[in-house]
């Protein structure tokens, strides 16, 4: 009884180890099989070919959104639904593109800058296909989709990289800029909120409004940082304050000049650092390339040279044994040569007994 328990007891034991196993192949199986998934799509959305199509599609939806705005699609019902069926088709294409990312990358779309800007957008553009009129202000968002050329363009991808890379410095001269708008706006705004109250100042009533509140100076310092009328605003108040010329060609003297050539120094120097950091990492590349071909070359070269080795020292083996087995043959023939003497030798006795025998006979 004790033995019959013992052998279901083992039995059991058996059959959980092979359960086991057949689960830890089965297991080992699946990650093969999802590994290989993974790497067919990573292999298919980075293919040049595909990429390329994927650019060509982002063109052409583009001009098609831009043509979908015109009268003659617009108010023609057929050519409307003809436009919104070819935009679900772009979609459908950019939303099976990123499903393949997806299942190549993982999560980790959502860590990448670029694939994540690209999934965005997609998402935008399904809200407002979907929500009708409630997300209507979402389909004007469609058009971001032209932002996914900065992801598939390397140019426009180093020049974002660039901007994005010069923020920490542009901010410093963000809030220069700021301080110097504020004290300008407080200025003009002490100076010139009660213009037009006096008489005998022949001044356009719009001008009247451009510094009566803070808030109001702030917009007009704006407008003259673009360079958009300034002389004429300049002018204008000249008639007041014939000094006003001073204030305001210091402002613009200081915020459209210095500052902003301040702002494209930041770009450009942020745009060589990208390219110096471009080339270094090329050159890193290279130096490992050819660090990792001399580390082949002297592993090929020390395998061969173990090969040689290793042949001399069979050859050596050879020679040994060569040598063992002439010595042994010589030995065989030495004893067979042996064997063959002792015949003769006791034929030839007999022979000397005989002739002995018939000298002694007396007869």
């Amino acid at each position: 009884m004790g033995s019959e328990n013992r052998d279901g007891h083992s039995a059991n034991e058996h059959a959980s180890i092979q359960g086991k196993k057949n689960h830890d192949s089965l297991k080992q199986r699946l990650i093969i099989r999802i590994k290989r998934v993974r790497q067919v799509s990573f292999d298919i959305v980075n293919h040049h070919t595909v990429q390329m199509t994927i650019l060509f599609l982002i063109v052409i939806n583009s001009i098609f959104m831009g043509i979908a705005t015109f009268d003659f699609i617009t108010e023609n019902e057929f050519n409307s639904e003809t436009f919104e069926a070819i935009d679900t088709l772009f979609l459908s294409i950019f939303t099976f593109e990123l499903i393949l990312q997806f299942v190549a990358v993982g999560f980790r779309l959502f860590l990448d800058g670029w694939l994540f800007l690209d999934f965005f957008v997609v998402m935008i553009s399904w809200i407002g296909d979907i929500g009708g009129v409630k997300f209507q202000i979402m389909r004007s968002f469609r058009i971001f989709r032209s932002l996914r050329l900065i992801t598939r363009v390397k140019m426009m991808k180093e020049l974002v990289t660039a901007l994005l890379t010069s923020l920490p410095s542009m901010s410093a001269i963000i809030v220069f800029m700021l301080i110097i708008v504020y004290i300008f706006a407080v200025m003009l705004t002490d100076l010139y909120k009660n213009i037009g109250e006096e008489e005998g100042h022949d001044i356009d009533p719009d001008l009247l409004l451009h510094f009566r509140t803070l808030g109001a100076s702030f917009f007009t310092l704006f407008q003259i940082t673009t360079l958009d009328g300034w002389a004429t605003i300049t002018r204008e108040f000249m008639k007041y304050h014939v000094f006003a010329w001073v204030i305001l060609v210091s402002f613009v003297v200081i915020s459209g000049i210095v500052v902003m050539n301040l702002i494209i120094a930041v770009i450009c120097d942020s745009l060589q650092r990208v390219e110096n950091d471009k080339k270094g990492n090329e050159c890193e590349e290279k130096s490992t390339a050819e660090k990792s071909m001399s580390g082949d070359s002297q592993s090929l070269t020390h395998g061969l040279t173990s090969q040689l080795d290793a042949v001399c020292s069979d050859l050596e083996d050879i020679k040994q044994d060569h040598e063992s087995i002439l010595y042994t043959i010589e030995l065989i023939v030495k004893g067979m040569q042996y064997h063959k003497e002792i015949p003769k030798k006791k034929n030839q006795g007999k022979r000397r007994k005989t002739h002995r025998s018939i000298s002694i006979d007396p007869t």
